[in-house]
């Protein structure tokens, strides 16, 4: 049932839920009225389960902790300090704003990706074709050349062959493996992190992947200090969205020092994954007193570098891509014509 739900769908959720608990209308019919209104099956369940739950007596904080995929830690633990303090329509509408800039760096980041990523299967799709289809019937031309044929075009010849004989079993491994690690992503989180690692240790994307994480961790700062959570639980909370083992772990160290009395600037001092601009910063926040203004203006700051880095990435990909594919069809042009050529040679 989670595993239909996107993160849109909860994004709405909370907006809607903001919206009504705004206009005055209390938790329970606020929670009727958008169970009547969802269309999808899934999240109208959810959304059954919670109105249950709450009318029983629970917490909502609580019923929605029932649901982790769905709603995390962060989610629950603003939506518990809200609770709390009689203050849920606020605990909403900074939820709502935190989870629409999510989606938004989230779709400028397909979009930034969709044109390149297209580009790259076409180029595959056309190269499978040629190697599947296209040289192995050009081959009857040339059969008559025997072993005079030259190099280039023999061996573009026997890997057309061998191609045309075992397209299909490369295809099914290529979507079994597909298939694998999007079943380990979602069965097994521990799967996922160690993927999210790999990918952080790339020489461009990491970079993209590492300023992307370390904006998400500063905006749950923010949210969850701006709910009066304290810092050392804030730390606690907001560690999980880094999406990095190193990085997580060594918050979790920040965090023991923060209890054991250090400042957050001075527990962070020696976080080696953290960029030193960004220890920097959470320092002249702690001093000046404006930790969740410089924490924010820190979100905003790597959250435009990424997009600046997505754009200089798209705009050397796509060259690279029709470079790419160029050379690879000139090649096999060529490896076509050599015999033609040869045998005008001849002929003259």
């Amino acid at each position: 049932m989670q595993r239909k739900i996107k993160s849109a769908d909860i994004s709405l959720f909370t907006q809607q839920l903001k919206s009504l608990i705004k206009s005055k209308v209390k938790l329970l019919p606020a929670l009727n009225i958008l169970y009547e209104q969802t269309n999808k099956g899934a999240m109208k369940e959810v959304i059954h389960k919670l109105y249950d739950a709450v009318a029983k007596g629970k917490m909502f904080s609580q019923s929605l902790g029932e649901y982790p995929h769905l709603f995390p830690p962060l989610y629950v633990s603003i939506i518990k300090t809200g609770e709390s303090v009689g203050r849920l329509e606020e605990a909403l509408i900074q939820i709502s704003a935190f989870m629409s800039s999510q989606e938004e760096l989230k779709r400028k980041i397909q979009a930034a990706l969709a044109y390149p990523i297209f580009m790259f299967l076409m180029g595959v799709v056309t190269i499978l074709v040629l190697f599947t289809f296209v040289i192995p019937r050009l081959g009857v031309i040339f059969t008559d050349f025997g072993e005079n044929l030259p190099l280039p075009t023999k061996i573009l010849l026997q890997g057309g062959k061998i191609f045309s004989n075992v397209w299909f079993w490369v295809i099914l491994a290529v979507i079994g493996l597909l298939g694998f690690f999007s079943f380990s992503r979602r069965e097994n989180p521990q799967s996922s992190a160690t993927i999210k690692q790999l990918k952080m240790n790339l020489p461009f994307l990491g970079k993209i992947m590492k300023n992307e994480a370390l904006a998400r961790f500063a905006r749950s700062l923010v949210l969850l200090l701006n709910g009066g959570v304290s810092v050392f639980e804030a730390l606690k909370v907001a560690a999980p969205s880094l999406d990095n083992y190193q990085m997580i772990k060594e918050i979790e160290q920040a965090r023991e020092k923060v209890i054991s009395g250090l400042s957050l600037s001075d527990a962070m001092h020696n976080l080696r994954s953290f960029p030193p601009y960004f220890k920097r910063m959470v320092s002249v926040g702690e001093k000046s007193e404006n930790l969740q203004e410089v924490l924010e203006e820190l979100a905003n700051g790597y959250s435009q570098q990424v997009e600046i880095d997505l754009k200089m990435a798209t705009s050397l990909i796509e060259p690279a891509i029709i470079l790419v594919l160029g050379l690879i069809l000139g090649a096999v042009i060529i490896a076509m014509l050599l015999p033609i050529f040869q045998m005008n040679l001849l002929a003259r």
